[in-house]
């Protein structure tokens, strides 16, 4: 199943690259189809694990990141299925199944998503209010491991 890794931190802080690229090794047990991070401005994503970012990383200065490490279970193995994925302002990425993604998109009247867990994206994006936003989070079924800025 896929891995997820998260980081805040005040605008003064500093991501410390030596340590995210430890984690992000480590968190390719996890997964290692393909790999990608979120730094609060901009996405890497590459087929594969981690250490093909490693160029990218040591250019990090930021006091937000999503990384993700993918196991594949819906879509091809590829840097577009590659999360974190961003649909307007929600950055994101879920490790797990969701089993019933298809039927909350119906209900929100969203296209259907080649991964599963774009839709959990999708439909949040769809929703303004926060305590929707946490509901919508209740709607879909299988295993969630959610995170998103």
């Amino acid at each position: 199943m896929c891995g997820l890794i998260g980081y805040t931190g005040n605008k003064n802080s500093k991501l410390n690259r030596k340590f995210i690229k430890l984690i992000m090794r480590a968190n390719d047990k996890r997964g290692g189809h393909s790999t990608g991070y979120y730094d609060g401005e901009f996405f890497t994503k590459v087929v594969g694990k981690s250490p093909l970012l490693t160029g990218e990383m040591n250019k990090l200065k930021t006091n937000v990141f999503i990384g993700h490490t993918r196991y594949a279970t819906h879509g091809a193995v590829s840097c577009e299925n590659q999360h974190p994925f961003q649909y307007n302002n929600i950055v994101g990425a879920h490790n797990g199944v969701v089993r019933n993604y298809v039927e909350v998109g119906v209900e929100f009247n969203q296209e259907e998503t080649t991964v599963d867990s774009q839709m959990i994206f999708k439909c949040l994006n769809h929703l303004q209010d926060s305590k929707e936003k946490h509901n919508i989070l209740g709607m879909f079924s299988g295993t969630l491991a959610t995170i998103y800025t």
